[in-house]
Parts: C-alpha cells; structure tokens; sequence
C-alpha cells in the first residue's frame, strides 16, 4: 500500500540569483525538464513567464500531477510547489528528489519545506487502536506528530537501504513509514500483545512488511536478535531507568555483535542513529539534564535536538509534548558493557 500522492511546499530563502538574471527564458524551462526527465516523472506541457530581472513563475504539468514556482528577486527568496500522484506507481521518492534538484537550482542558503500526503494509513487506523495502558506509560501521539517523524525518517538518505526499528509503537509510525516509503527492513518491538497484533491485522491488510516481536526492554535482546539496525525510534518510559534501558537496546541492536574493532569503525558509528523522544517541563528542567548525562555516560553524542516536536492526547504531566533527540554512537560506546550484559541474560541474571 502507497499513499495516493505527496504534496511539498518549500520556501527558499537567499538565494543566488546571478545564475536566474544571467540566463534566458528557454534555458530555465530546458533546466527544470531535465531535472523532472532525471527523476522518472513526465512532463506533458508548461508556461513560463518572466517578469525581467530573475522574476519568473513557472507552472509545468506532469502526467503525475504539477511543479510550480515563484521567484522575487527583491527578496532573494522563491516559492516551490510539487504535487505527484502515486496511482499506476509509488513517486513518492521521485518527487522528493525533484524537490532537491530543483532547490539547487537556485542555491538558497536556508529551506523550510513541508510534506504532506495524500492518504494517512495512521488516521484510518487510530480509532481502532488498543486503549492506552498507563502501566506502560502509554500515551497516544497525535496523527499530525506521527507525519512529522515519518517526514523526517523517510527523508533519511539512503532510507531504502537502512534497517530501521522501533522499540515500542502504540503511535502506529511504523505503520505509516512502511506506508510511505520502503526501508530495507522495519521491525517493530513491544512489550504489549494488543500493540503487535493490531501492527500485524494493519501490515497484512495493507500488505506492508513489517516484521513483529514481543520483547521486554528492561531485558537485554537475546543473542539471536539483529544488530544491524541503523536507524532505532523510540518513544520510552520518561525516567532515568527507562531512558538508561531503551538506549542499551538501541545499542545492542545497531552494535551489540562483531569484533571491538567494527564496532567502533567511524564509518559504521555515522551510519547510525537513535530517535529519542523525551519530555520535561520547564519545572522540571533537571530531568532533561539527567537524560543528557544518560545519553553521555553511554558514550552518545546528542547531534540535533528538536523542541516540543511530539504532541500528545491526555499526557498533561509533560504539557502533552516531548523533544525529538538525534543521537549517534561515538568510539566511547562501551562494546564490552553490552556484551556483558547479554551473556547475563543467558545466565539468568537480568538486569533490571
């Protein structure tokens, strides 16, 4: 199952307009059919029209719907819009493609885009979901934050070549990634019995391919478990142990097998990153502080960190938002506390 279409805004801001004022009219056109030729879509009629001095609007249609922009030379700023359709194939990757060749036509130094689509797998299915367990600290995200954080994962290069799970999914994101894009491989754990059933009837009555497993997190992953994950989500219990717990799983599953030696391969630990939603008020600074010295006792580097990115129904305890951290594993990662941690498992003493 592919969404019907996916709709991008982007603003350009400061952008190099001697390239705009230094070509003509036929050259623009020829660029921006090149780049939709470069990307699968079809191009079938246009109009152009220049208002002198790098000003122009441009509206080409596609077989798979349009592309259109403004350009104001006066406040080196333009305006895109690409709308394509997915009805005999899934253009979703090729629409965003177009959207950044054609940005670096034009060379802007800052791009706020939008992405939206045309068809929410997650709204279909959210009033069907298992009621909230608070045991669990369950608290349902809202459908606009579950196509905020595919927005952000399906725009991961090379997303179709990464191994991507989620460490608990009562949000139903795995469901709306698989969806929208094709990662390599996406597996979803849960502790919860009704959370993984309802992933299953949803994956098979969509025909996603989502792989499922019941699993307690306060335990290390048995041995036979993946650790080639490159890309791990989760959205944990929102208390030192609980963070501490999520984050060694996220280890073990993108690091957890292989010599010292691959393991720490720089080139392996950039591949990698770990999505953390967590949530504090401003009364309660100090629990955003310990989940930092968490992140940086385990040898994790927090590379982005975005406010009050998730929305919540009924989490009042945390304002009903969290942040989104992005974090990767550095050399400092202890391979050898993760090993350890994992032969205990086998011996009956489980970390708690």
């Amino acid at each position: 199952m592919t969404t019907k279409g996916i709709h991008i805004i982007a603003d350009l801001f400061e952008c190099d307009f001697k390239w705009l004022n230094a070509v003509d009219q036929k050259e623009l056109e020829e660029v921006v059919s090149a780049k939709i030729k470069d990307n699968n879509l079809t191009e079938v009629g246009s109009f152009y029209h220049s208002f002198g001095r790098g000003a122009y609007s441009g509206v080409v249609s596609l077989a798979e719907s349009h592309l259109s922009f403004h350009t104001w030379p006066e406040n080196s700023y333009i305006s895109l819009d690409i709308y394509v359709c997915n009805y005999e194939r899934d253009n979703t990757q090729n629409a965003k493609n177009l959207a950044k060749d054609v940005i670096r036509i034009f060379s802007p130094k800052t791009v706020k885009s939008q992405f939206f689509y045309s068809s929410n797998i997650a709204n279909k299915y959210a009033k069907f979901r298992p009621l909230e367990d608070r045991n669990l600290d369950q608290f349902w995200a809202t459908e606009d934050t579950v196509l905020r954080r595919v927005d952000l994962l399906s725009n991961i290069e090379n997303i179709s070549e990464k191994n991507v799970l989620f460490l608990g999914d009562d949000d139903l994101t795995s469901i709306t990634l698989a969806s929208v894009c094709k990662p390599n491989r996406i597996t979803v754990c849960d502790i919860d019995d009704r959370i993984i059933e309802h992933i299953d009837k949803i994956s098979k009555s969509e025909n996603l391919e989502i792989n499922l497993c019941k699993h307690d997190f306060r335990d290390p992953f048995p041995k036979n478990f993946p650790s080639d994950f490159d890309i791990v989500f989760f959205d944990p219990a929102y208390t030192p142990s609980g963070i501490n717990n999520w984050l060694n799983r996220a280890l073990e599953a993108s690091l957890g097998k292989g010599s010292n030696k691959d393991r720490k391969n720089q080139a392996r630990l950039s591949e990698i990153q770990y999505f953390l939603c967590f949530g504090y008020t401003d009364k309660s600074k100090e629990r955003g502080l310990k989940a930092q010295q968490i992140i940086s006792s385990l040898g994790l580097v927090i590379q982005e960190k975005f406010k009050h990115f998730n929305k919540y129904y009924h989490a009042e305890s945390i304002n009903s938002t969290s942040d989104l951290y992005i974090l990767q594993p550095t050399p400092k990662v202890s391979t050898r506390e993760l090993d350890i941690a994992r032969s205990k498992f086998y011996t009956g003493h489980k970390a708690k």
